[in-house]
């Protein structure tokens, strides 16, 4: 037997961040909020299960907001977590919603703080957005992150150190906080785009019928 890949494929969409440069604009697409104009829009997505490691992300959160650091979180999912989740102010769940792609385009920085991970395609929907990324070292997730250079990337469970990042994250203008997310974007679209899941189908069909004539020719010798 063999074995042949094929990368998953995200399409790029027509609105990204840098089609959103007012503040305001920006905070009212994420969740309906205010903009924080000295800070951050922080947007995650997927499943709300123990291995996403949620309380740890809010936590991390709410020390730098003692620390005067004030920015958004918004939690774009739904699952079994939830409804032990913080209902902090400046925490909003709107929970599944037709068009993730507006929140993609409307945030500052994506973040995917799990205990576990492979190649999940939110991390690639939101750099084919434009959008930075925080993520713990699991998975997939931190050889894109660092291999871009499209973001931050952390240990898995380390709340000191995830808070530290995101102070980092906070304080990081935002035309660098774009350059962040357009080399992220540029490394998505070269390894993960629609037209590069084509390609390697295309060359997995090619591979298994070569693979086939070769074996038959084999068996008839």
């Amino acid at each position: 037997d063999s074995l042949y890949d094929a990368v998953n494929g995200v399409e790029r969409r027509t609105t990204d961040i840098t089609d959103i440069t007012d503040d305001t604009e920006r905070g009212e697409q994420v969740c309906g909020l205010q903009s924080v104009v000295s800070g951050l829009n922080v947007l995650w997505v997927g499943r709300m299960s123990k291995e996403k490691n949620l309380p740890l992300l809010i936590e991390a959160c709410a020390s730098l907001r003692l620390s005067h650091f004030d920015f958004r979180l918004c939690l774009l999912g739904d699952g079994p977590e939830r409804e032990a989740l913080s209902n902090a102010e400046w925490v909003t769940m709107p929970g599944m919603v037709d068009d993730v792609h507006a929140y993609y385009a409307a945030a500052d920085l994506f973040i995917l703080p799990s205990l576990t991970e492979g190649l999940p395609m939110a991390l690639l929907e939101a750099g084919m957005a434009g959008l930075p990324a925080l993520v713990s070292r699991v998975g997939e997730m931190p050889r894109i992150v660092e291999d871009s250079g499209g973001g931050w990337v952390v240990e898995p469970g380390d709340q000191d150190g995830l808070a530290r990042v995101l102070q980092d994250a906070a304080q990081t203008p935002r035309d660098a906080l774009r350059k962040k997310g357009d080399a992220l974007r540029d490394y998505v679209e070269q390894h993960y785009s629609v037209k590069k899941m084509a390609d390697d189908y295309e060359q997995v069909y090619r591979e298994a019928l070569n693979h086939g004539k070769h074996g038959r020719h084999g068996r008839g010798n």
